[in-house]
């Protein structure tokens, strides 16, 4: 079997388990001019071409978290695809337009970008994103057993749902408590077969938005962190003080300089943009996820890292709740968290 050929099967095997592609279905695909972005999204194209739907693909130059879209890509994306692939070396880029005038869904709510109306709010669109994929992450991670995943995603979300605080603690030294009244427990399982739902490829985790103000101790990362576009296995944890919601200290070590830095940029742009709500959730505890993927590997590369079964990952920036915007999102996980949900081990979960 030829590399092309294996790539096709796995990209088949997303379209029919995790996306249910039928036929004449528009299917757009945005790449970047990289060699994994390309290989992947040639693999994407001709599966659908073979699944009688009408795939098109855009490419643009690379995007980070805090550039913007082209607008190309932008437009691609109005036209309400019924199924949407991006396939970035780092992001798609923000949109201008929802930054700064916002749409408004058929729900009635208002968005910042066009692909979080078109899936969110009108329900249109359905989309598996990519960010930062290595093709050794498509080749290891895709081809699982996506029932059993679902099961499980199903049986920890039951038992977290409607609970009014979580804690996590690590060997490495996180004592962390966050409030979860009024927040939803979003499941990332792969299932991406209804219009509205969008969700990381390769998939494998559940996760939450903090209750706002109530994330309060230490944090101590020991897993893959992501500084800006990169990411990397620290030498040492990466310790964090939290207090009401918000870092409030970074405490020095080999890449806490780094991590810092990382944080002050995204700062600082959005204070260049005259957002300061912005610039100051840039320090917010806006996630908290636990890992499900059992291929996926502690490699410096957070859209896998973070899905490695038996993790714990904690996002500073913003949330997904949407009442604490950001321009940044930087995870970093722990390794062998033990959690609690109102008082009871997490069961079903184990790090």
């Amino acid at each position: 079997m030829t590399s092309e050929e294996h790539l096709r099967r796995i990209a088949a095997t997303v379209l029919e388990q995790s996306i249910a592609l039928q036929p004449e279905e528009r299917v757009l695909i945005v790449g970047n001019p990289e060699e994994a972005s390309d290989l992947i999204c040639a693999a994407y194209f001709q599966a659908a071409v073979e699944m009688g739907a009408r795939p098109v693909t855009v490419r643009q130059p690379a995007k980070t978290i805090t550039d913007m879209s082209d607008p190309v890509v932008l437009a691609a994306l109005s036209t309400e695809p019924d199924v949407i692939f991006s396939i970035s070396t780092d992001k798609i880029g923000k949109d201008p337009h929802g930054l700064h005038i916002g749409y408004v869904g058929r729900d009635a709510k208002k968005y910042t970008s066009i692909f979080d109306r078109i899936t969110e709010g009108d329900k249109r669109s359905r989309a598996g994103t990519s960010p930062g994929i290595k093709l050794d992450s498509f080749l290891r991670c895709m081809e699982i057993d996506y029932t059993k995943m679902r099961e499980q995603a199903a049986a920890l979300k039951a038992a977290i749902q409607g609970a009014s605080e979580m804690r996590i603690e690590t060997p490495a030294g996180t004592d962390l408590t966050v409030g979860l009244r009024g927040r939803g427990i979003f499941v990332d399982d792969g299932d991406l077969r209804k219009p509205g739902i969008h969700g990381n490829l390769p998939c494998g985790e559940i996760f939450l938005s903090p209750e706002l103000g109530t994330a309060r101790g230490r944090i101590a990362f020991d897993g893959v962190i992501a500084i800006g576009p990169e990411c990397l296995i620290p030498s040492a944890p990466v310790v964090m003080e939290v207090k009401d919601g918000y870092v409030t200290r970074i405490l020095p070590g080999p890449n806490s300089e780094a991590v810092e830095a990382s944080l002050k940029d995204g700062e600082a742009r959005a204070l260049s943009m005259g957002k300061e709500d912005y610039a100051h959730n840039t320090w917010g505890v806006g996630e908290v996820g636990l890992g499900l993927n059992p291929k996926a590997e502690m490699i410096p590369d957070m859209l896998e890292a973070e899905k490695v079964g038996g993790t714990c990952h904690v996002a500073i920036g913003s949330n997904y709740d949407r009442d604490m915007p950001a321009l940044t999102h930087y995870d970093m996980l722990m390794t062998r968290p033990r959690i609690w949900v109102d008082g009871r081990p997490l069961k079903g979960y184990e790090g």
